[in-house]
């Protein structure tokens, strides 16, 4: 008990702080933080679509957050805080690098003359967004769709929905029909179903009233309804036009926010400075090197494995830190060549060599990184310089004896010669774990580990990552092992909507649940089907 209560008061080692990702139109994660200490288990639970597997590969570099910041022990590993996004004013399309050309050409025209005059006080200030609605009712779909201030974007996203929604109702309710006709024996009409003419035509319906509604606003002579427009996020452009000129024909003032030429000028060659940092910045972040060096900090065992069939399992467990070689080389290299500058008297030189040595070690883990200067070190010493055959077979040694350790620790060593489809689900599941490890990430990652397995091999995986939890390895799952959860956790994450609804320890998220969605989800995940 005191180790937990040590472990809960210790500092963040991983912090993960306001976290955001779309996919077009769809936002799937909304703002997501929390933190970790160092041997700290996070189970991360809620309902399929919340955002889970999402915001895992977002925290291991297979995608890219929009915004956040995310940090392990003292090292920031991606901060997009120096990239501006867009917030659906102009300056901020000028400023971002995101921004693209099309869109950066108008606001760039628009600019000036809109900060300048009565429509400046809609550069200030929060813009309202619409977002999809997070409702099984497709009729919910068809009201949002009558909306006529929605993103292109967003319409299309709703209208994909409403389609595939209204498709399958329409062909449940036309079996339900044939199964009642042939109850009372009657002959099957002439015409067959049409859903998607059918579709067609509410979508028609449904777009000649949200024009209604449009044409029924700009037919006012109040200002504040077209403030109430000019207000909200990425209207479409004929509309955004439309209530600029209307507002400034009704009489709508700057509210004291309008600023003179020169200032906006000023402003131009600000954003244009902020908009080229931010795309040096993202060039950056988007380089394969980056991304490589803040990637190995994670391991991720997938949901589905993920095995390579062609390689053996001990080739599975090898395949990547073999592969790794190649930079170690090169680093050992870089670093031996700066301990000869340093002998001879070239500082200069040496430390020119040991900063590319740095680049590379950023992306190799930390043992291998001190073995290499401590063999550069030696090899200095005695006059010579380093044999890169002998390195690279030593190395491949320590590598197979490490992966025949992890093997050995899921419980495999008697499989190491054995292919992926000579293996159960559960034994791919527990290669799959020894390979994410074989890496020596900082923090190790789950993806819903069982999901995949039948209920009989579910419990040898749970079991496998029970015992991998220590003082010194930091986990996240992502499960819907409730039990397991409760059980392995120190720290319990409920998400819904793309939100953290509710954290905390696993005694407080599942016995003393404060949000009704939590208790609901609790609830369905209790029942036995």
């Amino acid at each position: 008990m005191e180790k937990n209560i040590d472990k809960n008061q210790a500092p963040p080692y991983l912090k993960v702080e306001d976290i955001y990702k779309s996919f077009g139109a769809n936002k799937v994660l909304k703002g997501i933080s929390f933190d970790l200490s160092k041997g700290q288990v996070l189970a991360i639970i809620g309902s399929s679509g919340s955002g889970k597997t999402t915001l895992l590969r977002c925290i291991t570099f297979l995608e890219r957050a929009d915004r956040g910041v995310l940090t392990v022990g003292d090292n920031v590993l991606f901060d997009m805080s120096k990239v501006k996004t867009e917030d659906g004013t102009l300056s901020s399309s000028l400023s971002s690098p995101l921004c693209t050309k099309v869109r950066y050409l108008k606001a760039k025209a628009l600019y000036v003359k809109s900060v300048t005059g009565p429509l400046a006080r809609f550069e200030y200030g929060e813009k309202r967004e619409y977002s999809l609605p997070v409702s099984e009712n497709t009729e919910d779909f068809a009201e949002f769709l009558r909306i006529p201030f929605i993103s292109r974007p967003l319409r299309k996203a709703a209208e994909e929905i409403y389609i595939s929604r209204r498709r399958s109702e329409l062909i449940a309710e036309s079996l339900e029909r044939d199964k009642q006709r042939a109850m009372r024996a009657e002959a099957a009409p002439r015409e067959k179903l049409q859903p998607e003419k059918i579709i067609r035509q509410e979508l028609r319906q449904i777009s000649a009233q949200a024009k209604e509604r449009s044409e029924k606003l700009f037919s006012q002579s109040d200002a504040k309804a077209y403030a109430d427009v000019l207000s909200i996020k990425d209207v479409p452009d004929g509309i955004l036009r439309r209530a600029r000129k209307r507002y400034v024909e009704c009489g709508g003032s700057d509210e004291g926010k309008a600023i003179s030429s020169q200032e906006a000028k000023a402003n131009m060659a600000q954003f244009k400075r902020l908009r080229k940092e931010g795309a040096a910045e993202l060039k950056k972040m988007n380089s394969a090197a980056y991304i490589r060096s803040k990637r190995l900090h994670f391991g991720l065992v997938f949901q589905s494995f993920n095995l390579f069939p062609q390689y053996s399992v001990l080739d599975n467990v090898t395949l990547a830190p073999r592969l790794m070689i190649k930079e170690e080389l090169k680093m050992l290299s870089l670093f031996a060549k700066a301990e000869k500058c340093e002998r001879e008297g070239d500082l200069a030189g040496a430390a020119k060599k040991r900063a590319k040595a740095e680049i590379i070690a950023e992306t190799l883990a930390k043992e291998d990184v001190e073995a290499a200067r401590r063999t550069a070190r030696e090899c200095a010493a005695s006059g010579g310089r380093p044999d890169k055959h002998e390195y690279a077979a030593r190395r491949r040694g320590e590598i197979e004896r490490y992966a025949y350790t992890l093997l050995e620790q899921v419980g495999l060593a008697d499989k190491v010669r054995a292919y992926p489809c000579e293996l159960s689900g559960g034994q791919c599941q527990r290669v799959a774990i020894a390979r994410a490890l074989a890496l020596r990430p900082n923090i190790l990652c789950f993806d819903e580990p069982t999901s995949a397995l039948d209920p009989e091999l579910t419990g040898e995986v749970l079991k496998v990552i029970k015992g991998l939890k220590s003082s010194e390895r930091t986990m996240i799952v992502v499960t819907h092992e409730m039990d397991f959860a409760r059980d392995v956790a120190d720290k319990v994450l409920f998400m819904a909507g793309g939100v953290v609804e509710e954290e905390g320890t696993p005694e407080k998220v599942f016995d003393h649940p404060e949000s009704e969605i939590t208790k609901a989800f609790l609830r369905k995940s209790e029942e036995k089907f």
